[in-house]
């Protein structure tokens, strides 16, 4: 299968759990009570929506590109090794650096646990699919 299309499909696929990861369905609520605020405060705030999602869409499409590329370089012989990989770099890019965000700037646990496990979730997938799909 054609490398930019499989990296295209996991960063879209990365990206839409992240959707449904803040979606009512999952840890809206949650994540906005952590945060303290409400629907109606984050419609308010003018937030350039358009950019919020280019850049959540950079992001997922940054996070598969490493992924795959380090899942070819070591030659992951399972999708067990994908699946720890992904986790791995959620834990060491996205959970270290939110811990230092809840000890620093007092951020809640439940918006640091929310946040992490989005990251830890979407970026096993994308390793585990990926070893399944290309390697």
């Amino acid at each position: 299968m054609n490398d930019l299309v499989v990296l295209a499909a996991l960063a879209l696929l990365h990206f839409v759990i992240g959707g449904l990861w803040y979606s009512p369905l999952a840890f809206a609520e949650a994540w906005m009570s952590g945060l303290g605020v409400t629907q109606a405060d984050i419609s308010e705030a003018r937030i350039n929506t358009k950019a919020a999602l280019a850049a959540s869409a950079l992001a997922s499409f940054a996070q598969a590109a490493v992924i795959i590329v380090l899942l070819r370089q070591i030659s992951a012989p399972s999708i067990f090794v994908g699946l720890t990989l992904g986790a791995a770099i959620a834990a060491a890019f996205s959970f270290l650096p939110m811990l230092k965000d809840r000890v620093w700037a007092d951020r809640p646990w439940s918006v640091i646990l929310i946040d992490a496990g989005y990251e830890l979730v979407a970026a096993s997938v994308v390793g585990g699919l990926a070893v399944w799909l290309l390697v």
